[in-house]
Formats: structure tokens, sequence, C-alpha cells
């Protein structure tokens, strides 16, 4: 069905790609990580060894670090992943997030952002300005400001939570991340839901 990128946690140590690809597999692996450990950066370096073939910063934790203004950790970030020759990204719930990094000039390789239209019937209502709406399917607060500022910015995006956590249909959500400036869809499903 042309799916041929995973996106998933280093954490677990990816049992499965790891058996897909001794049985000759080709699917590829964009990991998601966070900052821990002892020096922080043990995950992205985990998921480097492991054969990623790109990794990001997962959005909670740049939002975190942004709100902080712990840039240089996010650079960190990107350094450690340059130094194993892949695309090093960021994560965002809000687009705070990525209007700072761009202003920083931190310039990832990618981001990872969240887009989904308000039309469906838990979407946030205008008072609920949050990154992270109060339903668990309302993860992006003001999508044609998101729209407007990714068309600004010089560097392929991903489009995630894009369903809305199944509250849209895939043929409507898909197309509203494409038609609002994504170059990629992370799409949470299950393997069944594929086709």
């Amino acid at each position: 069905h042309g799916v041929n990128v995973i996106n998933n946690w280093v954490k677990d140590g990816i049992p499965h790609l790891q058996e897909h690809w001794k049985r000759g597999g080709k699917m590829k692996w964009i990991a998601q990580a966070r900052v821990n450990g002892a020096n922080g950066f043990e995950q992205f370096e985990q998921a480097a060894d492991l054969g990623a073939a790109a990794i990001h910063v997962t959005g909670d934790v740049a939002d975190a670090l942004v709100r902080q203004g712990r840039f240089d950790t996010l650079a960190r970030i990107l350094e450690v992943v340059r130094a194993h020759k892949l695309p090093a990204g960021i994560g965002a719930h809000g687009l705070h997030t990525i209007i700072e990094c761009e202003r920083a000039k931190l310039a990832p390789d990618f981001y990872v952002k969240t887009l989904h239209s308000h039309e469906y019937f838990t979407a946030p209502k205008p008072d609920e300005t949050d990154d992270l709406g109060k339903f668990d399917n309302s993860w992006c607060s003001d999508p044609e400001a998101v729209i407007d500022f990714m068309f600004t910015v010089p560097r392929p995006w991903i489009g995630f939570k894009v369903m809305a956590a199944g509250a849209i249909p895939p043929q409507r959500a898909f197309r509203y991340a494409f038609e609002g400036g994504a170059d990629f869809v992370l799409a949470g499903m299950f393997d069944w839901q594929v086709a």
C-alpha cells in the first residue's frame, strides 16, 4: 500500500523491526527520542545504533525545552544525530516551538508538527487555546496559523495527529494535511487499517 517508513519510539529496542530487517525487509525507521539518562542523549545514540534512517526529538520534550529557553539542548540534539550522518528533526505540538526554533536559527533537517482541522465534534472551542486540548483528540489549537507559518519555513515537515485520534476520516485528514503544506503525513494506525 505504499507505506515504506514507520515512526516509532526508540525505548523498546524495536525488536519487530530488527526481525523484519533480518528477514530482508526494507521498511525505514524514523526514530522519536527523548532527553534522558546521564548525558541526556542516550536515546538518540541508541536510535542511530539500531539503524534509524532519521531521528527527531519528541514534541512534548521540544515544547518543554523551548518553554525553558533551553535552545542549547535542542542544538546539541541536532549535533548528536548529525554526527551519525542522519537527518535530525524537532517535533512540536505547539506552533510556538517551531517559531522559536526558527527564530533561534536551529535549522533542523525537518520538523514534525501536529496538524488537523477543527471539523469534528470534540474539536477545541475558541476559548480552548492550549497546545494539547482537553480531549485526547485535540492536538492542533490553531491549524490556520500552523499552515500560514509553515509555508514560510524552508525545510520539510511531517504532519502528525492529522486524524485527531480517529475523529477525522483519513481521506479528509490526509488531504487537509497535504493541502496545508505538510510534506509527509505520520498516521497512527493499526496494521488492519492501512488498506
